[in-house]
């Protein structure tokens, strides 16, 4: 159902090293240099998980119904939950059987959509704040 003109990458046939593993690679090399960084990669918590949370997912871990991998689409209840939530939160209908897909993360999806669909040399855009350092506006 994409458009004609939307084609995947050539890249898909020889995946490259995992990006994440890439990215710590650079932001070691940046802090060498004395570079200092706000790093928004893989999180790591900063302080201890709720009571509540923990025995929350005590609870989830007990239960056999939770044990093994979901399937590949993920579950239908869950896609159904984000889309539902989608409305709720911007008003915008959305089919969970071919419009929500869970993922690892939203960073590991939007990595693996631009490595889908772009190729080396085309050209994209990426939208900046201007706020941002690299914006120009100070």
């Amino acid at each position: 159902m994409s458009p004609s003109w939307i084609v995947p990458a050539d890249r898909l046939r020889t995946l490259p090293q995992y990006v994440f593993a890439s990215l710590d690679e650079l932001k070691r090399n940046a802090r060498a240099q004395g570079i200092d960084l706000i790093d928004l990669g893989m999180g790591n918590p900063d302080g201890a998980t709720p009571a509540p949370i923990v025995e929350s997912a005590q609870r989830a871990i007990a239960d056999p119904t939770n044990h093994g991998y979901p399937p590949f689409e993920g579950i239908g209840s869950f896609r159904t939950a984000i889309t539902d939530w989608y409305h709720r939160r911007y008003n915008v209908s959305l089919d969970p059987e071919t419009e929500a897909l869970p993922l690892l993360g939203s960073k590991e999806g939007l990595t693996h959509l631009a490595l889908a669909y772009i190729n080396p040399g085309d050209t994209i855009l990426v939208p900046v704040p201007p706020t941002h350092p690299i914006s120009g506006d100070r």
